[in-house]
């Protein structure tokens, strides 16, 4: 019953907050299109966090080597999100080409910090995480 109650109070104020959008939502004209973008800005947004967060597990795990294959998406994303919220009307609603130069700057910035805080955490917990190298060279031996 405890945990039961404890489930309770988390989720009723979240279906309260998502029976009061969707009375918005059907009350305002564009009130769907409004949520539609803050939804998509914030799916994107989640996007990179994930990403990042995998970035930094593969470096700091030894796994250098396919470190590329989240920060190709990673730029990519960091970019259009840090871009469309510097540009939009809903967002700054600065000039395009100052959002462009942000976003390019933002991406650049999100892959190198994910890169060197994967490193810096493998060199803190660098004595626990076997690289892939060495692993394969145990088992080959």
């Amino acid at each position: 019953t405890g945990s039961a109650g404890r489930r309770l109070a988390v989720a009723a104020p979240l279906f309260a907050l998502a029976a009061c959008l969707l009375v918005w939502a059907k009350s305002d004209a564009d009130g769907f299109g409004i949520i539609w973008r803050y939804s998509g800005w914030a799916n994107q947004t989640l996007g990179v966090c994930a990403l990042v967060t995998v970035t930094i597990w593969l470096v700091s795990h030894g796994k250098r080597r396919v470190a590329w294959m989240p920060l190709v998406p990673l730029a990519f994303y960091a970019f259009i999100t840090c871009t469309f919220l510097l540009s939009a009307r809903i967002g700054f609603n600065l000039p395009i080409q100052v959002a462009y130069a942000v976003g390019a700057i933002f991406a650049i910035a999100a892959c190198a910090l994910s890169l060197w805080w994967g490193s810096r955490r493998r060199e803190e917990t660098g004595a626990f995480i076997k690289d892939e190298d060495s692993t394969m060279r145990e088992n080959q031996e």
